[in-house]
């Protein structure tokens, strides 16, 4: 066996290895992953609420629909430069 294929073994010897350690940290490791995952949503939303101005909807029990001023943010982030998106009431 040449250098080559022994550094190639003993890679793959110590690649094992720890595949197998970790193998039980799979569990915290999703789970923790997964609140990453939910923490930079939540900051992707709160960034484009800031950035747009955006504001939190009151919501109430009864079966009204009042929207002052609104905006839709996919039409207006599609319109060219220099024109104004017109806010509606409905």
């Amino acid at each position: 066996m040449g250098a080559e294929e022994k550094i190639l073994s003993l890679e793959a010897e110590i690649y094992g290895a720890l595949v197998i350690e970790l193998s039980s940290y799979t569990q915290a490791v999703q789970s923790n992953a997964t609140i990453i995952a939910q923490i930079d949503t939540l900051l992707s939303f709160a960034q484009t609420a800031e950035e747009h101005s955006y504001c939190r909807p009151v919501v109430t029990e009864e079966n009204v629909l009042d929207i002052r001023q609104g905006r839709h943010p996919v039409i207006e982030s599609l319109m060219s430069i220099g024109d104004k998106y017109i806010p509606n009431d409905v």
